[in-house]
């Protein structure tokens, strides 16, 4: 509930502070004494527009600060957008310079003028000459619909169905995407898989062939060197094996004078059988060395071929391998994501089918419910002086060619709450077209007519704090009293603020609040205070029989005061 609100340097008044308690409080006084002031006032805590010449004269701002105490399930939602309250409190405070330019914060933290007006959009409805009306807002109609009986879980069905059914479309999308990117490669990846796949180079080739490529094209020279190699060690005259011979024989001689020329013998023999292996082993190497233009041309073929390859695929025959290995996997993968988004679009196509089951069951209910509580709210007009009203609630689907959501063959928008859009239409008067609500309902009317509607759905409307301002405009004692006693209904489940000039709605309130201006030196202040039982008796008095109050007045005053008493207690 609204449990306080603080008001400095807002049009006539200078400070004032008022604490308002649960159920209904009654705010009476003379017209002009400033009761419109203080609505303005909580009209601009809870977002509405802000204007420089609701400063009080001489100062430089104005500040409106209000304190609402809610449930733990209304914190959560009320909540949502700014950092939250560690308790179940809420302090609203805007700002207003004389600059234009004006602040909003919730509990001390700074926030923007849309996420105030989101909050207040929670906490409280102010029906009369304001713009922050849920009523008169065709997007909140679907709430009070659903809230009037509506079955919950058809509520929760669809809401669930279309999330679940809208991450199906966007993974739809996102393979489709997909798809679409590797389609767009598939011609490329596929011509360098088989171009790579045709050369079939295998590990290490190329460091093969780039050696045999050099023999090849060195075998003459290797020839001659070999041929050299051979007379120098073994075949030609004075050849290495043939001094080691000699040298071989000399020592052998000496070995009778000295064993250890025996010894250096044998080594000279060692010497030219390793000499004699050396050669051994270059000849047969060389042997399979011959000059084959053939073989040279095929294997620098391949060479320059591996050189194309890595100038294109990354510089190196391991790169090659490796672009060879991405492009076999994304092709790969294309095949395989082919198969997801089949099994995804037919989850989508399910779930889409689910999706418009759901949503034609909650419209069924919700035509239902409608044309219960078109009849509940017909009624209640009628109790409430308004006995030619007609009200409708209409409820259709709008056409949308980009969604993908069909009902009966048509595409239509859809939202978490389902596909309907509902407004009310209303017509007051005999022979009046009816006209959607905002558009023929003045203030005391819209008064009425969202006390007819919150009567109605008293026990679903989850805001706490329901503010009134000309609800008793034109309207007779007899209805009066219907509308008093309505509001003190209302009150047993809101907290609800009232303006009124009605004895018979002022002598139901819970709490009474007087709103008087006073002149001090040459400055006009408006003051507001909670009055006593005594106080009460004379101020509905006033109401009564205006600023002459008679014993008959004062009579009148305390039987509707006990009436009222006598009616709480039954």
């Amino acid at each position: 509930m609204l449990k306080q609100i603080t008001i400095r340097n807002y049009a006539l008044i200078d400070e004032m502070s008022v604490a308002f308690g649960p159920g209904l409080n009654i705010l009476t006084g003379e017209t002009g004494a400033g009761k419109s002031i203080i609505l303005g006032a909580i009209g601009l805590i809870l977002g509405e527009r802000s204007r420089t010449d609701i400063i009080r004269q001489g100062a430089s701002s104005a500040v409106v600060e209000a304190l609402f105490e809610v449930s733990e399930a209304m914190v959560r939602e009320a909540a949502a957008g700014t950092d939250g309250p560690d308790s179940g409190s809420f302090l609203l405070r805007r700002e207003v310079f004389d600059t234009g330019r004006s602040r909003c914060f919730v509990n001390d933290s700074p926030v923007t003028l849309n996420q105030l007006t989101a909050l207040g959009d929670v906490l409280v409805d102010l029906h009369g000459q304001h713009e922050h009306q849920a009523l008169l807002r065709p997007e909140r109609h679907l709430d009070y619909l659903d809230n009037s009986g509506v079955d919950a879980s058809l509520i929760r069905n669809v809401r669930e169905t279309f999330h679940s059914v809208r991450q199906l479309q966007e993974k739809w999308n996102d393979l489709t995407q997909r798809e679409q990117r590797l389609k767009d490669q598939r011609e490329l990846l596929e011509f360098q898989s088989g171009e790579i796949r045709l050369a079939d180079p295998k590990p290490g080739e190329e460091e093969t062939l780039t050696r045999e490529e050099s023999v090849l094209r060195s075998a003459e020279r290797i020839a001659r060197a070999v041929g050299s190699v051979r007379d120098t060690l073994y075949e030609g005259e004075g050849s290495v094996q043939e001094r080691l011979s000699s040298v071989r024989v000399l020592l052998g001689e000496l070995g009778s004078v000295d064993p250890a020329f025996q010894e250096w013998a044998d080594e000279i023999d060692s010497a030219a059988i390793q000499v004699q292996d050396i050669l051994s082993r270059i000849t047969a190497a060389t042997d399979r060395v011959e000059d084959n233009p053939g073989r040279l041309e095929e294997i620098r073929e391949r060479l320059t071929l591996f050189g194309r390859l890595k100038k294109k695929y990354g510089g190196s025959m391991e790169a090659v391998a490796e672009r060879l290995r991405r492009a076999e996997e994304d092709l790969a993968r294309m095949e395989s994501l082919k198969d997801e988004l089949l099994r995804t679009e037919s989850e989508f196509e399910a779930g889409k089918t689910a999706l418009a089951q759901a949503c034609a069951a909650l419209s069924d209910a919700r035509r239902a419910a409608g044309r219960r509580l078109e009849r509940d709210v017909q009624d209640a007009l009628a109790e409430l002086g308004l006995p030619h009203g007609r009200f409708e609630i209409r409820i259709d689907r709008r056409e949308d060619a980009r969604s993908w959501l069909r009902m009966d063959g048509v595409p239509v928008s859809v939202s978490a709450d389902g596909t309907d859009r509902v407004e009310f239409f209303i017509t007051l008067n005999p022979g009046e077209p009816i006209k959607p609500l905002a558009q023929v309902a003045s203030g005391g009317e819209v008064s009425r007519i969202m006390l007819a509607l919150k009567s109605v759905l008293a026990d679903a409307d989850r805001v706490p704090v329901l503010i009134f301002d000309e609800i008793d405009t034109g309207i007779s004692g007899r209805i009066a009293h219907t509308v008093g006693r309505k509001l003190k209904a209302l009150g047993v489940r809101h907290q609800v603020l009232c303006i009124t000039h009605l004895p018979q709605i002022a002598s139901m309130g819970d709490a009474h609040f007087s709103v008087s201006k006073r002149v001090a030196g040459d400055r006009t202040f408006t003051v507001i205070r909670c009055i006593d039982r005594d106080e009460r008796t004379l101020e509905i008095a006033r109401l009564i029989g205006g600023e002459k109050v008679t014993e008959t007045a004062m009579a009148t005053a305390r039987e509707l005061l006990e009436s009222r008493t006598e009616s709480s207690d039954g």
